[in-house]
């Protein structure tokens, strides 16, 4: 009887809903951003971070020559790069497996016991970014007179496809395997009246394209976006190109000037600011921005793991930021 009376009473209360709303259910709170600081050596000036495919976390130490390497545990180890005056930039997982890297008239590579090795010649030129391509090679621009997207093979065979342009001021940040089996760069430079420009060149180096930006855009990184765009910073915001030349641009709140940009593991796109914040962008256009707290500057480089962290180099503070951010 107790029982029956229980269970009348819950079908009563359950009936009685519409007299007022329920009371609201408390959303949970926030995990806070998760900001951890890994410190190399004094001197180091860490920057172009690179995730690698076992989960490692590799950067360029520019001053301090070398390569420094982040395993799973945060412990930090460093390849020390032969000679001198090699100012280590870019990095990226080459068709051979190992890591490669862009210098100072060099294009390098770290074994899988960690020796260095490379090609360092006048043909291999002034490398600045460094991109895998869908054919088996390393690319990089050459920033040479005359300039040139230029090509290396596992066996260090170099072929150099020309820019025709008289500028000597021209600069070639960025560069990427774009979704369209082809190698897009950004084009910028500070003379007057230059060209600034996104260049798109088939693997084959038959040819190449560029497609014309507004005047004093200077793009600089670029990547290949989830929806099978290219995304990349400008003096001015972020700006998205369709493998066909259709070009948007989507300003930065508060006047912050994006430096680099990459693509998260759910779709969206980060970037570092010359504010010391961290924006996020998704495919549709909408920008929210991030604060971190600490850093001296995200001028070096960022870079996303498959599980959402990034890795921010902070050149200055000699430090890889190691970032968690809420959404």
């Amino acid at each position: 009887m107790a029982r029956l009376m229980f269970l009348l009473a819950g079908v009563l209360l359950a009936g009685c809903t519409s007299l007022g709303p329920a009371p609201p259910v408390p959303s949970p709170t926030p995990a806070p951003n998760t900001v951890t600081a890994i410190k190399l050596p004094d001197g180091s000036f860490p920057r172009s971070p690179f995730v690698a495919p076992d989960g490692s976390v590799w950067c360029s130490e520019t001053s301090g020559e070398a390569l420094g390497r982040i395993d799973q545990n945060g412990a930090v180890t460093h390849v020390r790069i032969p000679g001198n005056n090699n100012s280590p930039a870019g990095i990226v997982h080459g068709p051979d497996g190992l890591i490669w890297f862009a210098g100072f008239q060099m294009i390098g590579r770290v074994s899988a016991t960690g020796t260095v090795t490379g090609w360092r010649s006048a043909d291999v030129g002034l490398p600045n970014a460094i991109a895998a391509g869908q054919d088996n090679a390393v690319w990089y621009t050459n920033e040479k007179l005359p300039p040139a997207i230029s090509r290396i093979t596992a066996s260090g065979a170099i072929q150099h496809r020309t820019l025709q342009t008289t500028d000597p001021l021209i600069k070639l940040p960025g560069l990427t395997a774009g979704p369209d089996q082809a190698l897009w760069f950004t084009v910028t430079s500070n003379a007057r009246g230059a060209t600034h420009a996104v260049g798109r060149m088939p693997v084959d180096g038959s040819s190449y394209r560029l497609f014309p930006l507004p005047a004093e855009s200077g793009p600089g990184t670029i990547v290949a976006g989830s929806d099978d765009a290219l995304w990349f910073t400008t003096g001015r915001g972020i700006g998205r190109m369709s493998t066909t030349g259709d070009f948007t641009e989507h300003p930065v709140p508060g006047d912050a000037r994006p430096l680099d940009i990459a693509t998260g593991p759910d779709g969206s796109l980060w970037f570092t600011t010359d504010q010391s914040r961290i924006g996020r962008i998704t495919t549709s256009g909408r920008i929210t921005m991030h604060d971190t707290t600490g850093a001296k500057s995200l001028t070096g480089g960022l870079a996303v793991s498959p599980d959402g962290t990034l890795w921010i180099t902070d050149g200055p503070g000699n430090t890889v930021w190691r970032y968690s951010p809420m959404r």
